[in-house]
């Protein structure tokens, strides 16, 4: 303000998204969003702020139809209404926007399977549906799996962390 209420206060009236001013304009979202923002849900470990998670979900939504649930900090849950019949694409823009869905997630279901046969447990029958006649060693093993899952629940769940 420097000396200057009257002109900083006009200023602050006129420009209310302005760096310094006291008031912030209220985001304009799709009410169906707006957990989303109120959790501030980001992917900062990716270089995604909330503003690119919920443009992204809206593109989503213009698209495919979304529901969402299981919100926080640095998580979603997507729900698409409808799916296209490829869905090559969809997965690997999937991943490219979180990339912990294939790289902590489905692309790593090998080990857990090494692991349960390790330890002699047997592997859920969804799992075992899932990964039947995929190679596991292949390298687009995690994006292939990830179509599966789609396929199967229309649904995935994002995080970064």
């Amino acid at each position: 303000m420097c000396g200057h209420d009257d002109l900083a206060e006009w200023l602050q009236r006129r420009f209310p998204d302005m760096e310094g001013g006291k008031k912030k304009r209220k985001r304009r979202v799709k009410s169906r969003f707006q957990p989303v923002v109120e959790a501030g849900t980001n992917g900062i470990n990716h270089d995604l702020d909330n503003d690119d998670i919920v443009r992204t979900l809206d593109r989503w939504d213009k698209t495919y139809g979304i529901e969402i649930g299981d919100v926080g900090a640095n998580k979603v849950t997507v729900r698409f209404l409808s799916l296209p019949e490829s869905l090559d694409a969809l997965a690997r823009e999937i991943y490219e926007f979180c990339p912990d869905v294939v790289d902590q997630g489905f692309g790593v279901l090998d080990d857990m399977v090494a692991m349960q046969a390790r330890d002699s447990k047997e592997i859920a029958p969804d799992m075992a549906r899932l990964i039947e006649g995929v190679d596991l060693q292949h390298p687009d093993a995690g994006l292939i799996l990830l179509q599966r899952s789609l396929r199967d629940t229309q649904t995935v769940a994002l995080w970064w962390d």
